[in-house]
C-alpha cells in the first residue's frame, strides 16, 4: 500500500482494496485534465514511471470511451467504475486514460506493456488495435492495421 491509500483509507473509512483503486481513479483523472492522458500500474495504483517501452491496448471489452462532454464528477464515477470492474482480472496489467485530440472523446484502457516495438506492434496487431504508445518519446505509433488505413 502506498502513502496516498494509507491517507485515503484513514480518512474515508473505505476498505483498503477500495482507497488502493480509488487512488488510482485520482492518478488517472489528475493526469487526464494536466496532460491529456495517464496510465497506472493495476498493481501498485501508482502512475506508470517507467522512461520507455510501449503499452497497448489490450481491446474489447477492457475498453471504454467517454463522451467529449462529460462533467468532472461523471467522470470520477465512470473510471472508478471500470476499474473496479477489471481490478482483479488485470492485475500485471495498466489502466489507461487518454483524450482522443480530434473528437475530444476520452479513452479508458487495460493495456500491457512491451519492452521493445516489435513485440508491442505484434499485440497490437491481435488485439485489434491502430496504434499503440511509445512511451520514451510520448508519442502514438501505428500498428499494421494503422499502417493498412492510411
Amino acid at each position: 500500500m502506498n502513502d496516498m491509500t494509507v491517507k485515503a483509507y484513514a480518512t474515508t473509512g473505505l476498505e483498503p482494496f477500495e482507497a488502493h483503486r480509488l487512488c488510482a481513479v485520482l492518478h488517472l483523472v489528475s493526469g487526464l485534465e494536466q496532460s491529456g492522458g495517464a496510465t497506472v500500474a493495476f498493481s501498485t495504483a501508482m502512475p506508470m514511471n517507467r522512461q520507455s517501452g510501449f503499452l497497448v491496448a489490450l481491446g474489447d471489452p477492457m475498453t471504454e470511451t467517454l463522451p467529449a462532454t462529460i462533467d468532472s464528477d461523471e467522470l470520477v464515477i465512470r473510471v472508478n467504475d471500470f476499474a473496479q470492474l477489471w481490478w482483479e482480472a488485470a492485475d500485471s496489467q495498466y489502466l489507461g486514460i487518454w483524450r482522443e485530440p480530434v473528437s475530444r472523446q476520452i479513452w479508458l484502457d487495460v493495456c500491457s506493456f512491451h519492452c521493445n516495438e516489435i513485440a508491442a506492434r505484434n499485440a497490437a496487431d491481435r488485439n485489434g488495435q491502430l496504434c499503440f504508445w511509445d512511451i520514451r518519446n510520448n508519442c502514438e505509433r501505428f500498428a499494421s492495421l494503422g499502417l493498412a488505413a492510411l
